[in-house]
């Protein structure tokens, strides 16, 4: 996220290590390590929940967990000097999917950071949290509907951008080893 500012990106960094640090523990203890995207889920959704709350009205509970200090921080650096938490927001959790996997490698709980089903898992919480979000408005609370218009735009567009730019270039590569399963020819 080149537009995030280095300010903000300091501020940013040390919280958004300590999440994905809990993130990568939980996911180590997992069954299944396709079962991350349920704790990418409850963490995205947590996340945007609570800067969705601090933008209206500030939180309803008070809380010591990562998850809910990375909000506070996302919000205030994305407010205190005049811009939107919206960028902010893109870039901790795009520096979450990228350093979560590198976390289970070093910790030897995946043999590599990124393969297809890393992409499917991850894109579907990012996709899961985006729907859970929108559904959540009610009539009572129309004020609050541009919000989630917002937290649904920036949850799409980190699983767009994670897309073309890891996902893209992992099937080019993999339709070079394995062949192409499109018969289309244009």
């Amino acid at each position: 996220m080149p537009y995030v500012k280095e300010s903000h990106r300091k501020k940013l960094d040390p919280i958004v290590d300590l999440l994905s640090d809990e993130i990568a523990e939980a996911a180590s203890l997992l069954e299944k390590p396709q079962q991350i995207g349920q704790v990418y889920f409850s963490t995205f959704f947590e996340v945007s929940r609570v800067v969705k709350e601090l933008a209206t009205s500030g939180p309803s509970s008070s809380s010591s967990k990562n998850s809910h200090r990375l909000a506070k921080l996302i919000f205030e650096t994305g407010t205190e000097d005049g811009s939107f938490w919206a960028g902010d927001l893109n870039y901790a959790l795009t520096r979450i999917i990228q350093i979560v996997p590198r976390k289970l490698v070093e910790k030897r709980k995946w043999e590599k950071e990124f393969r297809y089903w890393t992409y499917a898992v991850t894109a579907g919480a990012l996709e899961r949290t985006a729907l859970a979000i929108s559904y959540e408005s009610s009539p009572k609370k129309e004020e609050e509907s541009w919000l989630n218009v917002v937290l649904v735009g920036v949850l799409l567009d980190i699983k767009d951008e994670y897309k073309r730019r890891v996902n893209v270039p992992y099937e080019m590569e993999q339709q070079k080893v394995n062949g192409d399963c499109y018969d289309v020819k244009l």
